[in-house]
């Protein structure tokens, strides 16, 4: 991890003006992978065939560590004295703006013969930040200031993604068969940690002059995720048939707080059990309750697992089965992924077996703010 940290450890220190122990970050990715294929195929009295396939992956990670602290070992004796604000802030901003973009043409073209296109075209974008933001205070058994006493940790963390794969196929003879496939997906995960302390301290000895004292920690989660897969086929015949076939798929995939890879979600839990006539591509079922879990094994959402909270499903209401690989597994009124780690986000402000005391506000606050 890219690590900034600012500290004062078993250091005393005595100022007549602001003391300020700070650890500032930005870090910002911007990826473009862009593929892009074509081809022509042209013939009198032979077939043409013209096939081509193309792709665009892009995978950024930002992962960092930012600390700033004022501490002392258990039972150190190092005091703060500041004629004015003692501050102790963490930051970090972090950016991740990605654009993959794939695209394939075919034209295929015959007077006397079949024409044959096909076009592929492949986007993939994954994009990861994950990060601790830390400010504290820790075993200081004095902090005096003549102003106030700041504890401020703040993280800001934005992915935005633009995932987009076109094909087009022409296919023009006396049997024309055009084909394209266009699929585009996009994973987005943050995860971040923040926090703003005080931990075994205490802050103004007597002096009577501190004013307010705030612990505050923040956060700022956003992702903005594009995805688009488009196909578009084109199959003339002159004196036969015309085939044209067309699949455009596009899978977004956006955490915040939550890691779809983590290896178990809460080691103290028994291990998610899927029955096998519960696998996406198992025979239809009769009856689907809300509790029942399903593992789907193939396509874009491979490996993952979902509870189903929808009403109860059985002959009477869905009298044809229920096909559970023409489920919306991404319809969160029906579906709960389950497969997922929670525990890895966290912000939070607090302060533990210290002592304060202030002639003005004391302010313990965390908040977040996640789109």
């Amino acid at each position: 991890a890219n690590t900034v940290r600012a500290a004062l450890e078993d250091t005393g220190v005595a100022t007549t003006g602001d003391l300020s122990v700070e650890a500032t970050s930005t870090s910002g990715i911007f990826s473009l992978a862009f593929g892009l294929s074509v081809s022509v195929a042209i013939s009198e009295d032979a077939s043409a065939v013209a096939a081509n396939a193309t792709g665009a992956i892009a995978f950024n990670t930002i992962d960092n560590l930012i600390e700033a602290t004022i501490a002392n070992a258990v039972g150190g004796p190092s005091t703060i004295a500041a004629g004015g604000d003692a501050s102790v802030t963490a930051s970090d901003d972090s950016t991740i703006e990605a654009l993959a973009l794939a695209a394939a043409v075919s034209v295929s073209g015959s007077s006397e013969a079949t024409g044959v296109a096909l076009s592929i075209g492949l986007a993939l974008a994954h994009n990861r930040i994950a990060k601790d933001v830390e400010a504290s205070i820790i075993n200081v058994p004095g902090v005096q200031s003549g102003g106030d006493v700041i504890v401020h940790a703040t993280d800001t963390a934005d992915i935005s993604v633009t995932t987009v794969a076109a094909a087009a196929a022409v296919a023009i003879g006396e049997t024309g068969v055009g084909v394209a496939g266009g699929a585009a997906e996009s994973t987005n995960i943050i995860l971040t940690r923040t926090s703003a302390s005080i931990e075994n301290s205490i802050v103004d000895t007597g002096a009577g002059l501190l004013d307010k004292v705030d612990v505050l920690s923040t956060g700022d989660a956003t992702i903005r995720a594009v995805i688009a897969g488009v196909a578009v086929a084109v199959g003339v015949g002159t004196d036969n048939a015309g085939v044209a076939v067309a699949i455009g798929i596009a899978v977004a995939r956006n955490f915040i707080g939550w890691d779809p890879n983590a290896p178990d979600p809460d080691p103290s839990d028994p291990p998610i059990d899927v029955p096998n006539a519960y696998d996406s591509t198992a025979v239809p079922l009769t009856n689907l309750n809300p509790g029942q879990k399903v593992r789907v094994v193939d396509g874009a959402l491979s490996g993952e697992i979902y509870e189903y909270i929808g009403p109860a499903l059985n002959p009477t209401n869905s009298p044809d089965g229920i096909d559970l690989r023409a489920q919306q597994f991404r319809d969160t009124t029906l579906w709960k992924q389950v497969n997922v780690g929670g525990t890895a986000a966290k912000i939070e402000a607090y302060i533990s077996n210290s002592d304060v005391h202030a002639t003005g506000a004391v302010n313990v606050r965390a908040s977040s703010a996640e789109a």
